[in-house]
């Protein structure tokens, strides 16, 4: 398998110029053949195929209360290129947001891991593969068996994993991972996505995330950036990660509170349990049980 094999759809907004001209010099520096999709605008509305994708207009009021306009449009881009790719001939594509940025090692990764197509071993059932993941503020991706069954729910487990080169891995991953703008997706991937979608009422990332999508995979470390900040995809309404309150409209500042060592490792310790228990009773198809408990046992 070769980068020639399957299409590269780099998402941009139409008055986005300069960011497409920074990610055209980008593909043309590397020799990646692409194809540009004009990304959603929420904000110019929305055709009724665009509603449609994520579930009619019962499920875009339910977006709209729960989503930036930046992520729905952003999401609504992704799907579209799900659905591009199902009406051609191709089994894949790599999905790119125009404000990606590849490390050195991209090409020679990538090219890596294509090598190891078509589907062989564990790779046999893949969905998706993020090139560019980031694992939010949990702990590093391990590499191999964590033993400490919380940390399942909360670190990225890269098992079973490959040695794409050195210091480079390929593996699947038990929890989800962050950040869109450069992943590839096979023709499987995209219809579980595209079927998901309608109950989900999350951000792109967060469809990937808590899907429970089998066949999920991570390259660690990531050979793809995107700088904080840049990207289209938001948090919900009230991003959790902003500790401000809502006054009146306006953001205020909490008041400081200081906490010992002993009490924000207990706290943290509580949310995961709190977040385990949930994902195990609630959020996880078959799947997911299956994959967790072949690797507890291995």
């Amino acid at each position: 398998m070769e980068l020639g094999d399957f299409p590269t759809y780099v998402i941009s907004l139409p008055r986005a110029t300069e960011r497409r001209d920074a990610i055209a010099k980008k593909l043309q520096g590397i020799n990646l053949p692409y194809e540009i999709i004009d990304a959603t605008d929420e904000r110019e509305g929305l055709t009724e195929a665009e509603i449609e994708l994520i579930g009619g207009k019962s499920s875009l009021s339910k977006y709209k209360g729960r989503l930036m306009p930046g992520a729905l449009g952003c999401l609504i881009s992704h799907l579209r290129c799900y659905e591009k790719l199902l009406s051609s001939d191709s089994q894949y594509a790599l999905i790119l947001e125009d404000d990606a940025k590849f490390s050195p090692a991209f090409m020679p990764i990538l090219n890596s891991i294509l090598a190891r197509f078509p589907n062989r071993g564990f790779l046999k059932n893949w969905h998706l593969i993020n090139l560019g993941g980031w694992p939010g503020d949990e702990p590093r991706p391990f590499i191999g068996k964590d033993t400490y069954p919380l940390n399942l729910m909360t670190r990225q487990v890269i098992k079973p994993s490959i040695s794409i080169e050195p210091k480079y891995y390929l593996g699947n991953i038990m929890a989800g991972v962050y950040g869109t703008h450069c992943y590839i997706i096979s023709r499987a991937g995209c219809s579980f996505s595209l079927k998901k979608c309608p109950s989900m009422y999350s951000p792109i990332d967060y469809l990937m995330n808590d899907s429970g999508m089998p066949g999920l995979f991570l390259v660690t470390p990531q050979i793809a950036y995107q700088r904080a900040g840049e990207g289209d995809i938001g948090f919900s309404k009230n991003p959790p990660k902003i500790k401000h309150k809502i006054n009146e409209g306006n953001l205020e500042p909490e008041k400081s509170k200081k906490k010992n060592t002993l009490s924000i490792g207990l706290l943290h310790w509580l949310k995961r349990l709190k977040a385990t228990c949930f994902i195990l009773i609630l959020c996880k198809p078959s799947s997911y049980y299956k994959r967790l408990l072949a690797n507890l046992l291995d």
